[in-house]
């Protein structure tokens, strides 16, 4: 996906991987965060690590190399998501705030999700994307 402020972002979902993963990584200029919902000690690990660019005056002065630093993991409690978002629902009842993911937040969603899905259908232009999608073509 690319956004119109130039963040590139991916996704991979799959339900007939063999793997159980739920990683999320975000990459900045100068370091880099990767969230692993299954890892029960380190979920959320920060790393001091890019990538050095000198500008160059002429070809063979191009180099580009990597800055090395350590790795953070914050310790994080350990809170049981849809506990956490049943207590933000039923908060939100009680005092009338709006809820983080209102409507407009899930509307968003599954319009991202059905860009997705046109993307992948005129990508691959097979059955098995359509199939996936749910769309039947004579």
């Amino acid at each position: 996906m690319q956004f119109p402020s130039g963040l590139v972002a991916s996704c991979e979902v799959s339900w007939l991987s063999p793997q159980k993963l739920r990683r999320t990584s975000v990459v900045g200029s100068r370091k880099m965060v990767i969230y692993d919902d299954t890892d029960a000690s380190e979920k959320v690990k920060i790393y001091d690590r890019g990538v050095v660019l000198r500008n160059p005056e002429s070809f063979g002065e191009f180099q580009l190399s990597y800055r090395m630093g350590d790795m953070l993991a914050p310790s994080l409690s350990n809170v049981e998501p849809l506990l956490a978002e049943v207590d933000h629902f039923a908060e939100c009842i009680e005092t009338g705030r709006k809820p983080r993911t209102d409507g407009e937040f899930g509307r968003n969603v599954v319009r991202v999700l059905q860009l997705a899905v046109e993307s992948m259908i005129e990508t691959n232009g097979g059955l098995a994307a359509q199939a996936a999608a749910g769309v039947h073509r004579p």
